[in-house]
């Protein structure tokens, strides 16, 4: 996905390494114009959207697009705060993902999201499920008896 974004944004050294600073970040396309096909479908009271393609913007509409309207936010490890996770609208998914990292436990966006949810009613959008360990079953194998007849 991220080849396809860096393509249709005009970004390419995002992806193909001739700029060493630029190689994979993503901070190049925040507020570069694309276009987005999407469907949408319906199953009982449910409604998915689903992203079908990406684009870029024809000149011709490039030029209608109204910029003051965009405001990309960009976060990361290293400069997050409570603030932008609002101004991003961070889904609870994505702070289930966050909360994976390795380097989540400890760090400034751990305070960020604890302090984020705090404000959302001091619940998280997605609680973690903990499994316990189990012992695996033990398994039999038929002995072999020496009157067998070899199989080859």
């Amino acid at each position: 996905m991220l080849t396809e974004l860096a393509k249709v944004t005009r970004q390419n050294t995002i992806t193909d390494g001739t700029v060493k600073n630029d190689l994979n970040n993503i901070g190049l396309i925040l507020g570069k114009s694309l276009m987005v096909d999407v469907v949408k479908t319906e199953d009982g009271d449910k409604i998915y959207v689903n992203v079908k393609g990406i684009s870029s913007v024809p000149s011709a509409l490039a030029k209608m697009i109204d910029y003051s309207l965009v405001n990309p936010v960009g976060i990361s490890f290293d400069d997050v705060s409570v603030e932008s996770l609002k101004a991003a609208g961070i889904r609870g998914s994505i702070v289930k993902k966050i909360k994976q990292a390795n380097n989540y436990q400890g760090s400034k966006m751990q305070k960020a999201i604890e302090a984020y949810e705090a404000l959302n009613n001091g619940e998280s959008q997605e609680q973690p499920v903990v499994k316990q360990p189990t012992q695996p079953k033990p398994t039999t194998v038929p002995e072999e008896y020496k009157s067998d007849p070899i199989p080859f």
